[in-house]
């Protein structure tokens, strides 16, 4: 049973969480002072704050702090805030737009104490390592919604499991950096090649040839850099030129599957219910309409023999748009529509393989979802496969990548990059690992715009 006191608590917090960012500055210090003092003291170790005061003005109206009361109304806490009478009105019909206007019982209760206790965690972690939050081009991984709901729960659940991840990755990284140095064989410009390095013009064909003994290749890009798309049209061909005897496959997150075989739930529960994976066929060069992301990049692929499969369920995109107010960032749909898409690829690839079990097979999708820095991206759903992440970057912004928790800033790496294509792996018995904590197998570093 919640007692009076934490439902107060509770509720209030709820309250700060969801008023617009510019008060939430004013309200979440005094919002966790009071958590800190009682429900989260023993779950999440959280620094001392400046206490709120309490009394009269945060007092439940008559009878509402009963035991027998199972339930009460935010308009219950808003009535008994004193002289904020005026104020209140505008607040209820604003959370009365969020579906909050509403009587919360018992569970809402542990449910609302779990998003609290969940987003606490994740503002101590960001606070206390705000060192490592150098991914201002993958942040969108770390996304926690501040209003409370069911998928928020979920949402944040997610965030917390994959900053866990990535702290300790990260710890790892700045205790093993001599390690890591060394293991680490760069790509160079071609006027001034170390011994070993790989690069100039033939950069695709030297990363293609180490690249032709796997079965699964994921190219992650972050969105709308051309320079990208033609690095991907590169490599792929070139990877297609090399391996003439092997079925080249591409499976995209940017072209949607047909309409008559998507998923077709009207909500998100009864979309898992009924979604199955399809049966897809390469794409065409008729299909140019659904080319609405890099429509050069896929004309080229498919007029070389690529066999291009689209992995996007437009249906469920919408309704997890719907379900997150349009938070299209949050990981919760990331998430969701890795687990559709692994289901996608998973059918394909099986089919293939029985004509053609030595097919090469190789994703085109962002970042958040090809990265081995989340735990919850495709290649951690394909483990068994040993698949290698390809991580694009460009030449100026290498300090937005793992490499700058290595290296200092000032370092030639960030101040003088490679002016030609080049690419990074890691060599050696602890490329595993490396990979793993540094997000990629190779870094394939384009010059920008």
């Amino acid at each position: 049973m919640v007692n009076a006191e934490m439902r107060k608590i509770i509720l209030f917090l709820v309250f700060c969480l969801a008023l617009p960012a510019a008060a939430q500055k004013n309200m979440l210090p005094a919002a966790k002072a009071v958590v800190g003092k009682t429900a989260l003291q023993t779950a999440v170790k959280t620094p001392a704050l400046p206490a709120l005061a309490t009394g009269a003005a945060f007092a439940l109206p008559a009878g509402q702090g009963a035991p027998v009361s199972r339930h009460f109304t935010l308009k219950d806490l808003f009535s008994a805030q004193t002289g904020a009478s005026d104020a209140s009105a505008g607040l209820l019909k604003s959370f009365s737009a969020r579906g909050y206007e509403r009587e919360l019982k018992e569970n809402d209760l542990q449910q609302l104490q779990k998003f609290i206790n969940t987003y606490a965690e994740i503002e101590r972690l960001k606070t206390t390592y705000s060192s490592f939050d150098y991914a201002q081009l993958f942040s969108t991984s770390f996304f926690h919604m501040t209003v409370f709901s069911p998928l928020a729960i979920q949402n944040n659940q997610i965030v917390l499991h994959t900053l866990n991840h990535y702290i300790q990755k990260m710890k790892w990284l700045q205790q093993n950096t001599n390690l890591a140095k060394e293991a680490f064989v760069k790509g160079a410009d071609p006027q001034h090649q170390p011994q070993g390095a790989e690069g100039g013009s033939n950069v695709f064909a030297q990363l293609a040839r180490q690249l032709s003994q796997e079965k699964l290749i994921m190219l992650g890009e972050y969105h709308f850099v051309p320079a990208f798309q033609r690095a991907v049209v590169n490599l792929v061909l070139t990877l297609k030129k090399q391996n003439p005897n092997r079925r080249v496959v591409l499976f995209t997150e940017f072209i949607p599957l047909p309409k008559e075989k998507s998923g077709n739930g009207q909500t998100l529960a009864t979309y898992y219910k009924h979604f199955t994976a399809p049966e897809i066929q390469p794409l065409a060069a008729t299909d140019q309409r659904l080319f609405l992301y890099a429509p050069s990049l896929f004309r080229q692929l498919i007029k070389h023999q690529v066999e291009v499969y689209p992995l996007e369920d437009t249906r469920q995109f919408a309704l997890l748009a719907k379900e997150t107010s349009g938070s299209l960032d949050a990981p919760v749909i990331t998430t969701a529509r890795n687990k559709s898409w692994v289901r996608v690829m998973a059918a394909k690839m099986a089919e293939i393989r029985q004509t053609d079990p030595d097919a090469l097979f190789i994703v085109y999708a962002g970042q958040a979802h090809t990265s081995w820095l989340s735990p919850m991206a495709l290649p951690k759903f394909f483990a068994a496969e040993k698949p290698v992440v390809v991580e694009l970057a460009l030449n100026r912004l290498l300090d937005h990548t793992s490499l700058k928790i290595l290296w200092p800033s000032d370092d030639p790496l960030f101040i003088n990059p490679p002016l030609h294509p080049s690419f990074f792996s890691w060599q050696g018995e602890d490329s595993r690992q490396l990979a793993n904590c540094s997000g990629f197998d190779y870094l394939l570093v384009v010059p920008g715009e």
